[in-house]
This record gives structure tokens, C-alpha cells and sequence, in this order.
């Protein structure tokens, strides 16, 4: 990567002042794309929802597998401050900083932009 900034950089080297007007360095990237799939019904042998228009609320009803007794639950609606995640969606995570500099050993520079 060639970094050419408006202003040379400075560099303070035992007690003298360099002035850099433009950097090259090489410039690893690592992007690591995996799928999850998340099973909420994967622990119940059943779950179900009961909606009472008359009173306007709803019950949940779940038994886990290898219970012997039925989960009852009333249920209050909140709004979501957030937007929801549906199948199909995608979400960005970042798992650390940095990778390992032998990671890119066998990789060659490719082509890309100057950056000014």
C-alpha cells in the first residue's frame, strides 16, 4: 500500500524528527465468511402460542423434552428498538483485531488503488 498523506508524516527517532512525505507498506486483509443456523425449537418438544381476542393477550405454552410438565407464560408485547434478524439475513461480526503475519506468507500482493 502506498500512503501518500497532504502533510509529510512525522517520525521521532531517538530524539531527531523524520519527515515522511509518503509510507509504503504491504497491507494483510482476512475476511472469514461462515453460515450459523439457530434452532429456537431444537430443546421443546413442543411450543405453541394462544391468543385471547377477547382480553387482547397471549399465552405461550412449551414443554422440553423429557419434562413432564408444560411451561406456561403470558406474554407482553414490547416494540423492538432494533431492527429484527430474519432468515436469510446478514450480519457482520468482528472476532479480533488482528491476524498472525505467517497467515499471509504465502500470499502475493495483489493489484489495487494508490491511496492519497
Amino acid at each position: 500500500m502506498n500512503f501518500q498523506p497532504k502533510k509529510p508524516t512525522e517520525i521521532f527517532k531517538d530524539g531527531a524528527t523524520i519527515f515522511a512525505p509518503c509510507l509504503k507498506f504491504s497491507l494483510g486483509l482476512k475476511i472469514t465468511q461462515s453460515r450459523f443456523q439457530i434452532d429456537r425449537a431444537a430443546p421443546y418438544a413442543f411450543a405453541l402460542a394462544v391468543e385471547d381476542c377477547v382480553t387482547k393477550t397471549v399465552t405461550t405454552a412449551s414443554r422440553r423434552k423429557g419434562d413432564e410438565t408444560t411451561q406456561l407464560d403470558l406474554v407482553t408485547h414490547v416494540e423492538p428498538t432494533e431492527p429484527i434478524f430474519e432468515n436469510g439475513s446478514l450480519i457482520s461480526v468482528f472476532i479480533k483485531p488482528f491476524e498472525q503475519f505467517s497467515e499471509f506468507d504465502s500470499i502475493l500482493p495483489g493489484p489495487g488503488p494508490e491511496l492519497r
